[in-house]
């Protein structure tokens, strides 16, 4: 006589949320059909995620004769689209400009116009948490 078992899993996510703590319930049954046994187990996981993001936004304030892509540490982030005549620094998420999050730390990064290979900016900057960070590419 074969004995017929199986393993039934629920996870419930409760919160998912990039800045708090992932919980999720699991509830994991095991019956054997045969033996008419029964065992439950429920635990609880816990993922903390308390690290917090900064945010820096990369902008100009001239017009520099083109797109300007914008490198973070080698790896494309973003093009600035548009400058800011006035000289007032947008604020991070705005369209147009290039918006970066990061772990706290310091970042390189280069700034270049495609087929202008004489424009090019680089230099460094730090990420604070829960803050954001204005560059200004200069025109040289």
């Amino acid at each position: 006589m074969k004995t017929i078992s199986f393993i039934f899993l629920l996870i419930i996510i409760q919160c998912c949320c990039f800045s708090q703590s992932l919980k999720s319930n699991v509830s994991l049954m095991q019956a054997s059909l045969h033996g008419y046994e029964l065992q439950k187990q429920k635990s609880e996981i816990s993922i903390n995620n308390d690290t917090e993001t900064g945010q820096a936004i990369f902008w100009m304030s001239c017009d520099p004769g083109g797109k300007v892509a914008i490198r973070v540490d080698g790896i494309v982030a973003g093009i600035i689209r548009a400058y800011r005549p006035n000289g007032l620094a947008p604020d991070c998420g705005e369209d147009y400009f290039v918006t970066v999050e990061k772990i706290p730390g310091t970042y390189s990064y280069k700034a270049t116009i495609a087929g202008n290979y004489n424009f090019l900016v680089k230099g460094t900057f730090t990420i604070e948490a829960n803050k954001c960070t204005k560059i200004q590419i200069p025109i040289r």
